[in-house]
């Protein structure tokens, strides 16, 4: 496919294999696309995760987990709870399905300090894939499944993976555009009236496309920094977190929204995105105002609030209803 072959071009596989929870040793596979299908060219064992290689920008990283922890089952044979929490994202687990219908899981705690490495590295990952006992040939399949499974709307991903899209096809792309922009120009002086004059306003063109081709690589870093800042600052994990949230909860109190250090103000209002650090915002509504101080009464009492604040507190007309939001410091 075009995309495979042309917007990814070269291709790390981050082979790690462990030997028990903290073990594991991680193997490099550079691969090329050549007529579609993705071929190995070199492979490197036991690389150090935090350095990147010298002279190598904007490549494209999968990275595959197998040995030790990993559970490969049937879908149906997968318990409901386990799928529940698959289904809604959570990160607790790190999960890849094949086609006929078999899912690959690891624990998120057990690969959570390698993403730390490759953050260090600045390693662009764009993909990971789970398995058994994987030969190479086996990990380089799947691989290239999942690049093949990438449309150009994922560049536009409000994550990590989505950033990294943005900076491998930012690379690839700055050259070429700026190459036809060029051949434009060219075709433009000879053939044009006023030559001069509609040369000076198309170099003018080319310098605002530079400046948005940066802004684009500006965003795509913001983005990863408030992806590193939201996940170091809080002091629990979100799952955590949002369960003892639910179960101090009465019954009778309904959660409308729970935002954990959400956005200081929305994207399109500011430049440089900013999150309220340490804080988690509460949005509900309940038949009477005690149901409402009695969960907040049950908020205090845990042990990683260290303030519970009502931030606003309204009946809508036509409706028994009291709509509250609250603020907790965590």
């Amino acid at each position: 496919m075009l995309t495979e072959r042309y917007i990814f071009g070269r291709v790390d596989i981050l082979k790690v294999t462990f030997a028990s929870t903290s073990e594991y040793v991680m193997a490099r596979l550079k691969c090329r696309f050549r007529n579609s299908r993705l071929d190995v060219e070199q492979v490197e064992n036991d690389i150090d995760p935090e350095v990147k290689p010298e002279g190598e920008k904007a490549v494209p990283c999968i990275v595959c987990y197998t040995g030790y922890g990993i559970i490969s089952r049937p879908k149906d044979d997968i318990p409901v709870k386990i799928r529940e929490k698959l289904n809604a994202g959570s990160d607790e687990f790190i999960w890849s399905a094949t086609k006929d219908g078999q899912i690959s899981l690891i624990r998120g705690e057990q690969v959570r300090s390698i993403y730390r490495t490759f953050e260090k590295g600045k390693r662009l990952i764009v993909g990971t894939v789970v398995g058994g006992d994987q030969s190479d040939d086996k990990v380089v399949e799947n691989a290239g499944r999942l690049l093949g499974e990438f449309r150009a709307k994922d560049v536009l991903r409000l994550d990590k993976t989505g950033s990294a899209l943005a900076t491998v096809v930012y690379h690839r792309l700055r050259m070429p555009v700026l190459g036809i922009v060029l051949v434009l120009l060219l075709i433009n002086y000879f053939v044009g009236a006023n030559a001069h004059a509609k040369l000076s306003r198309a170099l003018t063109d080319v310098q605002r496309y530079e400046m948005a081709a940066g802004l684009a690589g500006e965003a795509g870093r913001q983005k990863t920094e408030l992806y590193e800042k939201f996940d170091r600052r809080i002091p629990h994990g979100f799952s955590w977190i949002c369960d003892r949230l639910a179960i101090v909860l009465p019954p009778s109190v309904q959660l409308v929204a729970l935002k954990l250090q959400p956005l200081a103000r929305s994207i399109e209002q500011v430049k440089e995105l900013k999150i309220e650090e340490r804080i988690v915002e509460i949005s509900g509504n309940a038949g009477n105002t005690e149901d409402i101080l009695l969960y907040i009464s049950a908020l205090k009492q845990l042990n990683f609030a260290r303030e519970v604040r009502m931030v606003s507190f309204e009946q809508e007309r036509n409706s028994n209803l009291l709509f509250f939001k609250l603020m907790v410091l965590l």
